[in-house]
Formats: structure tokens, sequence, C-alpha cells
């Protein structure tokens, strides 16, 4: 649920300027984990929730402090290790990490209660007498039909394949077809065919799409940064001249090909780089004697 959540951003504000002044003052790997641990529990806030926002919202925060965990290791040695956290925080997100099925039935679910409950309303205007109110309220809502009408704007959220989809950047939802929100079943579904014209008009859960292949995007970047700098040093650009800055300028259609992170120029049709994505390596703990 996203009560509370309107705390996040100050929260995650304070979780970030706490591992920078670390990091200042000295405490280099306590910054790089306390970064990676921010990432990690966004992450792990997103799987127990199916709220949109809380989903959209742990992507976007989590995306910030990995930003923060590599402009940190940029200014330390090629060869340091990253600490134990940042594994979590830098893994491949799952298929169920990039399932919108909980999340579209959570929407589908409330915006459907919500015209029943307006259908009720309006029920309760019908048992008055004056003809005018029965013919008005007669003409408000069709809540059965405008639900069915929710499901169809949300069933694509549910298909199988959409974390391939999602991998493979660049999806784009189907929206209802503009006859769902006019013609003659309007005329007794006011209410009803204004909400459907919103979904006519607007991707639903666009946002959580974004943000999904934005964060596949910027994590595959990130780890080839990393590895590059690791074993290519003189062939690396500086963080983030390069990397960070094609994701929203100077690049367009970033997509996940397997285990290859490929780039195109706004103006090209064919891909311009193909950079593989080996695993990160992260320090380990000591075993336990």
């Amino acid at each position: 649920m996203a009560t509370g959540f309107g705390m996040a951003g100050p929260l995650q504000r304070a979780l970030l300027t706490r591992a920078t002044l670390s990091f200042v003052e000295g405490h280099h790997a306590a910054a790089l984990a306390q970064a990676c641990s921010v990432a990690r529990r966004w992450r792990a806030l997103r799987r127990g929730s199916n709220d949109a926002v809380v989903d959209a919202a742990g992507l976007s925060f989590s995306a910030q402090a990995l930003q923060l965990m590599t402009q940190m290791a940029a200014r330390l040695s090629a060869n340091t290790p990253l600490p134990a956290p940042c594994a979590a925080a830098m893994a491949p997100l799952s298929d169920a990490g990039l399932a919108l099925c909980p999340v579209a039935s959570r929407e589908v679910a409330w915006q459907s209660q919500a015209m029943f409950d307006i259908q009720y309303k309006a029920d309760t205007l019908r048992r008055r007498d004056h003809p005018g109110v029965v013919l008005v309220s007669a003409m408000l809502i069709d809540a059965r039909s405008t639900a069915r009408g929710i499901e169809r704007a949300y069933a694509w959220a549910c298909a199988p394949d959409l974390p391939q989809r999602l991998r493979a950047g660049h999806f784009a939802a189907p929206r209802l077809p503009a006859s769902a929100a006019r013609g003659p079943q309007c005329i007794g579904n006011i209410v009803g065919c204004a909400n459907l014209h919103a979904l006519v008009q607007r991707a639903p859960l666009r946002a959580n799409i974004q943000r999904r292949e934005t964060f596949l995007a910027q994590q595959a970047t990130l780890r080839q940064w990393l590895w590059l700098r690791a074993h290519a040093p003189d062939r690396t650009p500086p963080w983030p001249d390069v990397y960070a800055t094609s994701l929203t300028l100077l690049l367009d259609r970033p997509r996940l090909d397997g285990n290859v992170l490929v780039l195109h120029t706004p103006q090209a049709a064919q891909p311009q780089w193909r950079l593989p994505l080996p695993k990160i390596t992260v320090a380990q703990r000591p075993a336990p004697r």
C-alpha cells in the first residue's frame, strides 16, 4: 500500500546523503555498502507490494542509489571490489520483478469498485419518485459494462511473455479501441464511458513500463562500465560522461539482447554498439570459523 509513501522522497535523500558523507569521511567500503543496501531494500519493498506507485518509485529510488554507488566507485582504484550488498542490488530483474499482473489486478479491482460505488448511489437515487431524478440516474452508470472495459484495458499486463517483451525494449501497451468509450452503449453509461475514455487516451501503467525499461538499460550500462573499468581502464570513459548521458541524450532505444547491451543513435536503424555484460565480481565475506 502507498499509505504514508509521501515520506519516501525525504527518506531517500537522507539515506543517500548519509552514504555520501560516509564516503567523504573516508569510509569507502561502508559508503558503497550503504548505497547498495538502499537499492536492495527498494527492490525488496517492490516485491512485497502490488501498488502502482510503490512499484514505479521503488525502481526509480533503486536506480538513484546505484547511480550514487557508481559515482563513488569511479573515485576509487579500478581493482576496488564492491561490497557484498551490491551483488543483490546489481542482480538482473527476474521475471517476477518485471511482471505487471499483480499491479494491474489491483488497478482493475479499485477502479471497478469505484464504478460499483457510483452504481449504488445511482440506484439509491432511482428510489425517489421524481421522474427527472429517475431519468438522470438511469443514464449515469452501467458498472458491470464499465468493469468489463477496465479489465480489457489492463489484460495485456498479465500476458506470460511480458517480461521478455519488456527486456526487448520500447514495449507499447495496447490501448482500448475508441469505440469502447463512444456509441449507443454510452447513452446509459455516461460516467462509465468517461472513465473508459481516459483509458483510451493514455496507456495504463505507462510509468511502470517506462521505469522497468529505464532500469534495465541503466543497470546494464552500469555493469558494463564497471567491467570496462576493471579490465580495460585505459578504454573506459569517465563516469558519467558517456554512458549515463547516452541513455538520456545521445542515444535512443537501449535494449538487452540476451547478455548484450544494444545501443542505437536516434538517426541510425542499425545498432551502433553491442556491449557484452559480464558478471560483476563482489567481495565475499569470509566463511565463519
